[in-house]
């Protein structure tokens, strides 16, 4: 299969255009990263949050890592064998690897680490990237013993791993969070604490944390001079802030005060491109959320009542009031989300729930809730995120409905945070939700959809759908990988709980001076090569 470049790589594309070497004057810089979200944990099974990943991911590293063309490379791994039949990888190790505090670091490390990330106890959400691992699922449920992991180090450099079905995925899965070692001494001496402060923090890769100060809202990460990596460390350190005014990104990136930030959602309308343009700053948009009309207006309801909502909206026409920034929805999966390394909707195209039929909905409509002995509608609010232009949404879906059900459905905004809760408790039955992910994995949107899913906001518990996920693993080629996820979002929206309706993006914004910053198809942001002009 041809790689083609994914929209997160593009950035590579604008940013790599100075490679590091010996005597290059853009290396040795301090890169100033503004980021959303206080930090609070980043044990990379348990980091979250954007700002939680890009401390993990930057300060450690996995057997093997992925590069600036997001193609496989050794990490701590000098070399691996694979058996004839890819289901035995023995890893041999780099001799003379330490942790950052000059610890000897060994494949009894990665045993650990992989052995936390499916345990039960660790609730990671990472560890179904490991679950091809034999007796993995079975561990992960406690129904057996960590010694019945396929995993052991035979001695400090060796490793080997078996899998209990030849996964083609495998390999790209050991550049991810779930499989980055873990000192078992250190972890245990840090008492439950381990990644929230930096004094419980121990790093293998690139960077370690050098100061972590909560209050003042910064984070230093530091290079690592114990890091033995193929690439060499650019930068001298990297300093990210989370509590600065988000208002002023921009401005202080285009002013040179600030190196380089996220901006999300509504704020990106507020950029002016020709200020970006005129000043050499450069802009790069991605799409990983989506916000989804979710209806489920009586306890009741055999379908009918959500299938008619659902039928009764113009998408065409919110279509067309769906402006600024964001996209209108061609799926449940955003624009942004991968699949092996591809873009996932554009190789699956455009997914919808039910199609619009005004008279077919409105029909339907009446003939349940005269079925139910419905006289009078208790659920007559749609609840929205707390800004102007969802709220223009949120308005004309409520006309539809007055429009094409004889419906009358009052809209209030609330705070994102009171919303979510609320739809998760079951307080609000009707609401335009926002969706978003800290990964750009495809198969990650519709993981949090399954029946077992903590991140199930809207309770959907479908057998028939969670049988469809599992059918999607690591034994399929390229195209049943495909196609299986084109069902199970086929089949998720079947369910009638939810119509997407568009994508909220998330911009990048570098100053001039920068360069070397990329993202891999993990949706991990690396410093390892950014570089900087004085």
């Amino acid at each position: 299969m041809t790689r083609r470049v994914t929209p997160l790589i593009l950035i590579l594309i604008m940013l790599l255009t100075i490679t590091g070497c010996s005597g290059d004057k853009t290396a040795g810089k301090v890169i100033g990263f503004d980021i959303d979200g206080v930090p609070r944990n980043v044990d990379p099974l348990l980091a979250v949050s954007q700002s939680e990943i890009a401390v993990a991911a930057n300060c450690f590293e996995g057997l093997l890592r992925l590069d600036e063309k997001d193609d496989l490379d050794n990490g701590t791994a000098e070399s691996y064998t694979v058996s004839a039949d890819k289901k035995s990888y023995t890893f041999h190790l780099k001799r003379n690897l330490h942790w950052n505090d000059d610890t000897p670091l060994t494949a009894h490390d990665y045993v650990f680490g992989i052995k936390r990330a499916l345990a039960p106890e660790t609730r990671s959400i990472y560890a179904k990237d490991l679950f091809s691992i034999v007796n993995a699922p079975a561990y992960h449920k406690g129904s057996v013993s960590s010694s019945a992991l396929g995993i052991k180090a035979s001695d400090d450099t060796t490793l080997t791993i078996q899998l209990s079905f030849a996964d083609n995925e495998f390999l790209r899965n050991l550049t991810k969070l779930a499989a980055m070692p873990c000192n078992e001494a250190f972890f245990i001496s840090c008492k439950g604490r381990y990644g929230l402060e930096k004094k419980y923090t121990l790093s293998n890769g690139p960077f370690y944390v050098k100061s972590w100060e909560a209050e003042g809202g910064k984070i230093r990460l530091n290079k690592n001079k114990k890091y033995t990596g193929e690439t060499e460390v650019k930068p001298a350190a990297i300093n990210l802030s989370f509590k600065n005014d988000p208002d002023k990104r921009v401005d202080r990136i285009i002013g040179d005060y600030l190196d380089c930030g996220f901006v999300s959602g509504d704020k990106i309308a507020t950029i002016k491109d020709d200020s970006i343009e005129k000043s050499g700053t450069r802009k790069t948009m991605f799409y990983k959320d989506v916000y989804a009309l979710y209806v489920n207006p009586a306890e009741n309801d055999n379908g009918d009542i959500r299938k008619s909502m659902l039928m009764a909206v113009d998408r065409d026409a919110l279509a067309l009031n769906i402006t600024g920034s964001f996209l209108p929805a061609t799926g449940m999966i955003p624009t942004g989300a991968v699949y092996r390394g591809e873009n996932y909707r554009t190789d699956a195209g455009e997914i919808q729930s039910v199609p619009y039929d005004p008279a077919k909905a409105k029909t339907l409509f009446s003939d349940t809730l005269t079925a139910l002995k419905i006289k009078k509608m208790s659920f007559s609010t749609l609840y929205y995120p707390n800004n102007e232009s969802i709220k223009r949404i949120a308005s004309l879906i409520a006309q539809n409905w007055q429009k094409n059900l004889g419906a009358y459905i009052n809209i209030e905004a609330v705070a994102e945070k009171e919303l979510l809760s609320g739809v998760q408790t079951g307080k609000y039955k009707m609401a335009l939700v926002p969706l978003k992910s800290e990964t750009n994995s495809a198969l990650s949107y519709l993981n949090r959809f399954a029946s077992s899913s903590e991140t199930n906001l809207f309770h959907i518990n479908s057998k028939s759908y969670d049988k469809q996920i599992a059918k999607i693993t690591g034994t399929l080629t390229d195209k049943e990988y495909l196609s299986e996820l084109k069902k199970a979002e086929t089949q998720l929206l079947s369910q009638n709980y939810i119509l997407p309706v568009f994508f909220s993006p998330t911009a990048f914004v570098s100053g001039k001076k920068l360069s070397g910053i990329f993202y891999n198809s993990n949706d991990y942001i690396q410093f390892i090569s950014a570089g900087k002009v004085k």
